[in-house]
């Protein structure tokens, strides 16, 4: 029975959790539970390419944007790697200077930026929607992450989330995750298990079925029978055990949070709920989190060759605790860092010549515009 959840985890694609360039057509489809909230049509990708027409579509997990000229090439941004957004003018190859949307993404311990103009008419959907999404997305994330100690048991009933609905509650089981024993209530939902403390309601853990990776009851040699439940996914990887008696009541409990997984996959309740203002005044990331992040410096484009070229032209920078080592490079003479994989000297080189050019003629164009203005 474990193993089924295991082979559900594989065939399950959670477009919230990643930042990704050209998905097949499986991928980039709707997912179940995601909702398409807007699509906008005539926007540029700044950052990627020169004068890259496409389309945004922003669903309550992600923003996508479809290239207008080559169907496999898309961008899918999930909210949870989404670390800063704000708007500045940017300098779109169709439009000239323009009001963009910059999307900061952190992917492992680099940082990526993503710049989408709007070349069309001008409209604040491509600010106050995603605006929205973002917002919603982060002050619903008890339907996600697992959550240790929060305030979700008022009078010894679990607080219920919009559209959560009681399925069971056990008492006498037991939290026995580490050497000390608390007695408490498993609470299951459709889309959660939450047990707490009979004692002390504020010791408690909430886990979302979609962070569940196993469940299974086996023996402990200190506790006897035991539930397994084990995690994985953003929250971090954890082993919750709980003891429940009788040991029928065990087999029980075990089937039941199985099954419902199971019947949650099939139809996910993320909980990203939404009204779209029209006319609101857009906002930053940081004023739609607790924390704010500090913009980034603009970065050289890479010609579009292979993935690794593809994530460098979005590149902003590496979130490194340490220098790397150094290496000796003899095409320069000189000791260098060792660069990530995928980039070398010449690339890295050749790129920075190509941008002094563009900037150069992009100086020299503005320079003749100046001229021709100050004649008339």
């Amino acid at each position: 029975m474990s193993e089924s959840i295991k082979d559900l985890l594989k065939t399950h694609f959670f477009p919230d959790r990643e930042a990704s360039f050209d998905l097949d057509k499986n991928r980039i489809r709707l997912q179940n539970g995601e909702e398409e909230v807007d699509y906008i049509p005539q926007i540029e990708d700044v950052k990627g390419g020169s004068g890259d027409r496409g389309a945004l579509r922003v669903t309550n997990l992600r923003l996508i944007w479809l290239s207008s000229d080559d169907a496999s090439t898309n961008i899918s941004i999930g909210y949870n790697c989404v670390k800063d957004l704000f708007i500045r003018n940017a300098n779109s190859a169709i439009k000239g200077k323009t009001r963009s949307l910059y999307v900061v993404v952190k992917i492992r311990n680099d940082k990526f930026e993503f710049i989408f103009s709007n070349f069309g008419k001008a409209s604040p959907r491509l600010f106050t929607t995603v605006q929205t999404i973002v917002r919603a997305y982060e002050t619903s994330r008890t339907y996600r992450d697992l959550r240790l100690r929060c305030s979700i048991i008022h009078e010894g009933n679990l607080r219920l989330l919009k559209g959560e609905t009681i399925i069971s509650k056990v008492g006498n089981v037991w939290n026995i995750s580490n050497s000390q024993g608390h007695v408490g209530t498993m609470h299951t939902t459709n889309i959660r298990a939450v047990w707490h403390a009979n004692n002390m309601p504020n010791f408690n853990v909430s886990i979302p079925y979609i962070q569940i990776s196993d469940i299974y009851h086996r023996d402990s040699s200190k506790f006897g029978p035991a539930l397994v439940i084990q995690t994985a996914g953003p929250s971090g990887s954890f082993s919750l055990g709980f003891r429940v008696e009788p040991i029928d009541q065990l087999r029980t409990l075990t089937v039941e949070i199985q099954k419902m997984i199971r019947i949650f996959y099939e139809r996910p309740i993320f909980g990203v709920e939404y009204i779209i203002e029209e006319g609101a005044e857009p906002k930053g990331l940081s004023q739609l989190k607790a924390e704010a992040q500090e913009p980034v410096e603009e970065s050289f484009d890479i010609q579009k060759e292979d993935p690794a070229d593809v994530m460098a032209m979005y590149y902003a920078e590496t979130l490194q605790q340490r220098d790397r080592p150094p290496t000796y490079d003899s095409s320069l003479g000189l000791a260098v860092e060792i660069l990530p994989q995928g980039f070398t000297i010449d690339k890295i080189w050749n790129d920075l010549c190509d941008t002094a050019q563009l900037v150069s003629e992009q100086l020299l164009k503005e320079n003749k515009d100046f001229e021709g203005f100050q004649s008339h």
